[in-house]
């Protein structure tokens, strides 16, 4: 049990896991500003664009169905947009 523990904590996805949120510790405390709601809502607004793309793309490659590449689903959903407007 404790060496499953241990097994789990010192894996990769741990480490990179501990590195991120050092890393948000570390621009929250010394950048003024990093956190408040502004900037919050201009990160989520500048990701949300990207993950309507790349969302649906990672079910598909991970159901290993067909792979089809961003320009195309960009410029797909660019006319769909359009003819919908």
């Amino acid at each position: 049990m404790i060496s499953n523990l241990v097994r789990r904590f010192t894996s990769w996805e741990t480490f990179l896991a501990l590195v991120t949120l050092a890393a948000l510790a570390i621009a929250v405390t010394s950048v003024p500003n990093f956190a408040s709601g502004f900037n919050l809502s201009q990160a989520a607004a500048g990701i949300s664009e990207k993950a309507l793309l790349v969302l649906p793309m990672a079910l598909l490659i991970i159901a290993r169905e067909i792979d089809l590449s961003i320009a195309s689903m960009l410029a797909l959903s660019s006319v769909v947009l359009g003819v919908l407007i």
